[in-house]
């Protein structure tokens, strides 16, 4: 008897530890977290928390949304007081230095998650002279109600902007899959596209396998605009010339979930999250379901280069690039595209 109370007693220990430890992990224990003013177009949950570098253990910080929500990150920083103090934040005149697309974190796994936990790196800021001492991320909150699957057949108007997103992301997406969004707005209104996060499976920097195709106006080859490999932290954004845009995926027979990147780094094949916006908060009607499958000839996938460079200013498709490549004038294997959907 004495031997079984003191099972049951090492058990009732290891659950109430494991429940302390998952505790402190959710709420950010070890990290500071506020809330930000929320953005009145945006009527999202926006956070932001920050972790010393020095600090017990191995420090970390928490990234929480909750089942029903999507981590999407705006921004993430190390940085350097100009004073003495024990705060992990930062503070006026701080030396910063931006780590959003640095090789040396992988954001892209926080992306579209309902949480998640990074471990607090050390760089050393060139313009301060020293290393940094903080880590600090911002990001938004949001809502699964509001992303919808390109491949789902629905049908509505959204005023201002929308988000989509691939089958399962942010798990890998299925295989043999056709699908696309027709989006239209007002006459003489522009779209503009962000991809927050998208790493589709490439054959090599000029081919892809998997993709994901947007195609504006009167459907010549100038108007196409190819994606595929890793594009994430908003590092390319598309405005269209014309009210109108096609969205399509499409996937090979292959279930290959991951793929090597610039710079070694394995990265998850997820699919694609991205945001459509309409000019001046104009209406936006849009329709998605499956579609038949496409055949590309030769168009070349447009791939911003991973330089770090801070310009995310868009370029409009039938035009020049703003990160200096054009888009190439091929079209499909089919001379008319016939539409999934007509508005």
């Amino acid at each position: 008897m004495r031997n079984r109370t003191r099972m049951y007693g090492g058990v009732t220990m290891v659950i109430f530890c494991t429940f302390m430890l998952l505790q402190a992990t959710v709420s950010g224990h070890d990290s500071e977290e506020d809330d930000i003013k929320e953005d009145k177009h945006k009527p999202h949950i926006n956070k932001k928390v920050s972790q010393c570098f020095r600090t017990k253990g191995n420090p970390f910080i928490t990234i929480y949304c909750g089942l029903n929500s999507m981590v999407k990150i705006h921004k993430a920083i190390h940085g350097m007081h100009n004073e003495n103090t024990t705060v992990c934040h930062p503070l006026e005149n701080d030396c910063e230095e931006d780590v959003l697309n640095s090789i040396h974190y992988d954001w892209s796994h926080c992306m579209g998650s309902s949480h998640c936990v990074s471990s607090v790196g050390h760089s050393w800021l060139a313009d301060c002279g020293n290393y940094s001492s903080y880590l600090e991320v911002e990001y938004e909150c949001v809502p699964k109600k509001e992303v919808f699957d390109i491949c789902e057949k629905f049908e509505s108007t959204l005023t201002g902007h929308g988000y989509l997103k691939s089958p399962n992301y942010p798990k890998h997406y299925p295989i043999q899959q056709d699908c696309e969004c027709y989006l239209k707005t007002d006459k003489k209104t522009q779209l503009t596209v962000t991809f927050f996060d998208l790493t589709l499976e490439m054959k090599n920097r000029n081919q892809c396998t998997d993709w994901l195709l947007l195609q504006s106006g009167d459907y010549d080859g100038k108007h196409k605009d190819l994606n595929c490999g890793q594009i994430t932290m908003e590092e390319k954004k598309v405005t269209t010339d014309k009210n109108d845009l096609v969205v399509h995926l499409h996937t090979d027979r292959y279930a290959n979930k991951t793929q090597t990147f610039e710079f070694k780094t394995s990265r998850k094949l997820k699919g694609f999250w991205l945001q459509f916006e309409a000019e001046n908060n104009a209406d936006i009607k849009i329709k998605c379901g499956k579609a038949e499958t496409k055949q590309l000839q030769s168009l070349k996938p447009n791939i911003p280069k991973p330089d770090g460079s801070k310009d995310k200013s868009p370029y409009t498709l039938g035009g020049a690039s703003s990160i200096g490549q054009s888009l190439a004038v091929i079209s499909l294997l089919s001379l008319t595209w016939p539409l999934l959907i007509r508005l």
